[in-house]
């Protein structure tokens, strides 16, 4: 990746704009949780529910957000990565919770003398600890995440659509690049254009760019943090191409304008919105 690095410790933070178009939040004064709660926008998540059939994404709306395993890992990784001061005072071990009255209650306890506090187990804690060693052993990763701002909350409204939309990227370093930390079980290069591709990281990459730009001004590179979650904790930093984008770019419009349409209409229809039979073939790669 050529990109000049001299400039990035006179990095100045993008202004707080509340109230206005774009509206931009910073870590503390707009929380994740409250970042999700709110419903006024689209985020690239919905969208490209949507681009697996407007039902799933008016399912989406209605059901309550459950934090799985991985997910909830990964928003530890992040904070420990983004922000490790929030990271030491936020996040405890817990003991183990064992079989035994005497574990249970022990367990029970600490739960309820830490009210405040997100209980990690020994083991998630050690794996948080390697990768960020892991991060910092890694000269240009370890230089971005010293600068810039960390999730910082934009709403805007698409020229376009008229819909409303709100992105949170991970680390915004204006007027260089976003970046984006992914766990993975694989930080190859092969192996992550796979996870790009299955994820849609791409159409992401363009929401974000286009918020970004809405609130800057600038269009800025997107660079991918790729870390694993299993030892070596291998990590690898990932640049968006051109084409990468503009592929992006082509599903974040056309998940907007299906959405509008679902809004005129009033209808989110599922995979055969006609009711008709489809046929159905072999996958390319079985072939």
């Amino acid at each position: 990746m050529s990109m000049n690095l001299k400039p990035l410790q006179f990095v100045l933070p993008v202004p707080q704009v509340a109230g206005g178009d774009p509206e931009i939040h910073t870590a503390e004064t707009l929380r994740h949780a409250a970042y999700h709660r709110d419903r006024s926008a689209v985020s690239s998540s919905q969208l490209k529910l949507i681009l697996r059939s407007p039902l799933h994404f008016q399912h989406g709306l209605q059901a309550p957000h459950i934090e799985t395993p991985a997910m909830r890992i990964g928003t530890a990784i992040h904070t420990a990565l983004l922000e490790p001061e929030r990271f030491l005072n936020l996040y405890r071990v817990a003991p183990e919770k064992g079989r035994s009255a005497a574990d249970k209650l022990a367990f029970a306890n600490y739960v309820t003398a830490h009210p405040d506090k997100i209980l990690i187990s020994r083991s998630e804690m050690d794996m948080v600890e390697a990768v960020q060693q892991a991060v910092a052993r890694h000269q240009l990763a370890s230089r971005i995440l010293r600068m810039g701002q960390a999730e910082t909350s934009i709403f805007w409204h698409d020229p376009e659509t008229g819909i409303r939309c709100k992105c949170r990227p991970d680390l915004l370093v204006s007027p260089w690049l976003i970046l984006d930390i992914k766990t993975t079980e694989d930080a190859s290069e092969e192996a992550f254009m796979r996870s790009c591709a299955q994820y849609r990281y791409d159409l992401s990459a363009a929401m974000y760019r286009e918020g970004v730009w809405h609130a800057t001004q600038k269009s800025l590179d997107f660079v991918f943090l790729a870390v694993e979650k299993k030892p070596p904790f291998a990590v690898a930093l990932y640049r968006a191409s051109d084409q990468f984008l503009e592929h992006g770019d082509m599903l974040f419009r056309r998940a907007l304008s299906t959405l509008k349409d679902c809004r005129q209409t009033g209808v989110y229809r599922g995979y055969q919105p006609d009711g008709v039979i489809s046929e159905i073939d072999l996958p390319r790669w079985y072939r």
